[in-house]
This record gives structure tokens, C-alpha cells and sequence, in this order.
């Protein structure tokens, strides 16, 4: 006896084999086992009563013809819920086997009967347990407090953020493109306009493609683009020649013209005051 009560196991037994073995019964040798219910092996049954009450099964219930003896509990010693999560027997009536759960433990939530619970992290938080730990998705933490709202992606893997205006995505720890300033709420050079609204100055759209390398620029109150124009090219955007030039390209003399790059207009002298009127 063991604790006041009578035990005869035999060797290595209880082991719960396939985690269906509930019910004792003797060897041949008279030595205790758990089997099945349902294994034709069985030669004979033992049955207790105790402080819990009366454990001893009608086999009629059973639909079979023998006697049954129950009272494990179907989480001792139940290895099958992996690390993070516990195991719950969910029923004490003794013919309702394999009602056990594994429960992910707080602040993990999901239950999974007679397997492995799928846990996954609360709403608002990411991670994949028990690998890797959940975690809130916070502003600081994640957007760099650039963010308006910060919240776990589809997956739960990583957070993803509603960046403030002028700020970009995916953590907020820069400026939109065009934009500068601690808070990116300036337009950059050779931008205009409010930001987050800054739209770039081109070459192509600001200054008739004709201004030099490095040439279109923005005032300093991004008002407004401005040009440096090619050698021959004149006006705020590049659209017109520099006096005595010709266009398309501002390459020749103008017709009444001569001394190209310095184009000069032709006089009455360059014909020796012979030339007619007109």
C-alpha cells in the first residue's frame, strides 16, 4: 500500500499508451495494467469506491459485459501540449475519454481538444508562439513616434504603421521624398508647394528641357520653380533666345544678325551706307 492506499502495478505501468489506456486491469499474474477500453486482452477488473464517490462502471453502460475501473486523470503525465501551453482534463464523467485540452497559457489565446493548441498573441499584438513572444505593437516601439496608429499586419509578424503626413512608410523614420525637416513638414529644394503636397521642378516641365545640368531649382519660399537656361536660351523657363539667336536651339544668328556667340543686328554701315531703306 501507498498512502494508505492499495497498489500492485506492474512494471512501467501506468504509462497511458497512446493516451487512450483509462481503465485498470489485472495480468495473469495479478499485477495491474491499464488498457483501453475496448482491448479483448482484459482478464479481469478491479473497482474502488472512495471519497470521490462510486468509480466503478456498469459494462452494461459500456455495452460490454465486463467490469471498469476509472479515475485517471487524462493530463497526468500528458506530454503532448508543447512548451507555453497546459493541459485541461474537460470532463469527469468516466466514460468521456480523450476530453482534455491543450490550453495556451495568459496572455496566449486559442484551445485545441486532444492536440497541440494553434496559440496565437492577443489583438494588437504580433509574434508566433511559443517561438517567437508576442509584443504590442506600439508608435514608439515601431513607427520611431512618427505614427498616427500602429497595429499587427495580417499575419501577426510584424506591425506595420499609419505614418504622420510627410513621413513615409514602413517605420516613419524618414521624409517622404521632396521633403526635409525634424517634423517633414518642409519642401525640399527644387520642390514647391506645402508639404506633404511638394511637387518636384523638371527640366522637361519647368523649363522647356532647356536649362544646364543642374539648373532648375525653387525659390526660397518654394513658391515657385527656377532655371538656369543653356548658353543661348533666355527667360524664366528657358522658352525664348538670348537676343540675335534663332530658335529651335538658339544655336545661329538670327536672319539680320552676324557675329554669332554675340549676335549684333547688321547696319547701314556693314553695306557702307549704300544699302537701300528696309
Amino acid at each position: 500500500a501507498q498512502g494508505g492506499m492499495l497498489t500492485a502495478w506492474a512494471g512501467g505501468e501506468p504509462n497511458n499508451s497512446g493516451r487512450k489506456e483509462h481503465f485498470l486491469h489485472n495480468l495473469v499474474n495479478n499485477a495491474w495494467n491499464d488498457y483501453p477500453l475496448t482491448n479483448g486482452n482484459i482478464q479481469s477488473f478491479e473497482c474502488e469506491w472512495g471519497d470521490v464517490g462510486d468509480i466503478c462502471i456498469d459494462q452494461a453502460y459500456l455495452r460490454q459485459e465486463r467490469m471498469f475501473t476509472y479515475g485517471l486523470d487524462e493530463c497526468e503525465g500528458n506530454t503532448a501540449c508543447p512548451a507555453g501551453q497546459t493541459c485541461e482534463d474537460e470532463s469527469e464523467n468516466p466514460v468521456d475519454l480523450g476530453d482534455w485540452n491543450c490550453t495556451c497559457t495568459t496572455p496566449l489565446v486559442g484551445t485545441q481538444q486532444a492536440a497541440a493548441a494553434t496559440c496565437k498573441c492577443p489583438d494588437g499584438q504580433i509574434g508566433q508562439p511559443p517561438t517567437v513572444p508576442c509584443e504590442e505593437c506600439t508608435v514608439n516601439a515601431h513607427c520611431n513616434g512618427n505614427a498616427a496608429a500602429s497595429v499587427p499586419n495580417a499575419m501577426a509578424t510584424a506591425c506595420e504603421c499609419t505614418c504622420l503626413p510627410g513621413f513615409a512608410e514602413p517605420t516613419c523614420d524618414r521624409c517622404k521624398s521632396g521633403i526635409v525637416g525634424a517634423l517633414c513638414d518642409t519642401c525640399a529644394v527644387r520642390y514647391v508647394g506645402t508639404a506633404p503636397g511638394c511637387t518636384e521642378c523638371t527640366n522637361v516641365d519647368n523649363c522647356n528641357n532647356n536649362a544646364r545640368a543642374g539648373g532648375v531649382s525653387s525659390t526660397d519660399d518654394r513658391t515657385a520653380c527656377t532655371c538656369t537656361c543653356k548658353e543661348g536660351f533666355a527667360g524664366g523657363d528657358c522658352g525664348v533666345c538670348v537676343a540675335g539667336r534663332a530658335l529651335p536651339l538658339c544655336e545661329a544668328c538670327a536672319a539680320g544678325y552676324v557675329g554669332l556667340p554675340n549676335c549684333r543686328a547688321c547696319t547701314d554701315a556693314d553695306c557702307n551706307g549704300k544699302a537701300k531703306a528696309g
